[in-house]
């Protein structure tokens, strides 16, 4: 850590993660691009239209789709790593 809270990393450590690259060649890792560019792009206006909400209505409206928004990239997610049932199930319950 260095001051005022921020974190140095170094290549090193980085190349550990395990990040997976899109292949642009593939048809299946570009539809699957697509798809979640397209669900962060509705996810940021959903946020932004729950913070521009007046009523609760509508604030309760923004969190569903936010949170549903939250599901379908976590589901898209998942099928990039292929990860198994058990393996989602550690990472949902280390995630708050």
């Amino acid at each position: 850590m260095k001051g005022g809270g921020v974190f140095e990393y170094f290549w090193n450590s980085i190349a550990k993660l395990p990040i997976r690259r899109i292949d642009t060649s593939s048809a299946a890792d570009r539809k699957r691009h697509d798809e979640m560019a397209a669900l962060v792009d509705e996810m940021h206006a959903a946020k932004n239209q729950l913070a521009a909400a007046q009523s609760d209505k509508h604030k309760d409206f923004y969190e569903k789709k936010c949170a549903g928004l939250e599901l379908q990239i976590d589901a898209l997610v998942y099928e990039l790593y292929g990860l198994t049932e058990e393996e989602i199930k550690i990472v949902e319950c280390a995630t708050p």
